[in-house]
């Protein structure tokens, strides 16, 4: 096992690969050292990452928010904890394009947007945290 990792590298790895539609980025984290590995589709890797990337016995494949229910369910949440009057609304936005400007667009008419930011922050380290505990990578 890999002497445990800062949570920061986990995030931001995880940022990098939830910033683009699934499967476009990759990050790995090597379970032997706790290096992390950027891969993207449209450039060349930050780093050169090794070619036995796949191989899940030696590294981790950082999920992609969507991976762990980071997207219109959670936003969705929100609406029902923070603005339960316009939850059939939100409901709504996400059977139809544009889903997600809409629901930002509703945060901010609520005055929201500072509450929405702190509600999608933790529940991305619970879920990231868990997801580490699972994996068995160990969090500094």
């Amino acid at each position: 096992m890999p002497t445990a990792i800062p949570y920061d590298d986990l995030q931001s790895a995880f940022n990098f690969v939830s910033a683009a539609a699934p499967y476009e980025r990759n990050a790995y984290i090597a379970k032997e050292t706790g290096e992390v590995f950027h891969a993207a589709q449209i450039y060349d890797a930050y780093k050169r990452i090794p070619p036995d990337v796949d191989d899940v016995e030696r590294y981790w494949s950082v999920p992609h928010r969507q991976d762990l229910d980071l997207g219109s369910r959670l936003e969705l949440k929100f609406v029902q904890e923070h603005i339960p009057a316009q939850f059939a609304v939100a409901e709504d936005f996400f059977h139809r394009r544009g889903a997600h400007a809409k629901f930002h667009d509703m945060v901010a008419k609520a005055g929201k947007e500072a509450q929405w930011r702190q509600y999608e922050h933790d529940a991305t380290e619970q879920a990231l945290r868990k997801w580490a505990n699972d994996e068995g990578l160990a969090l500094a």
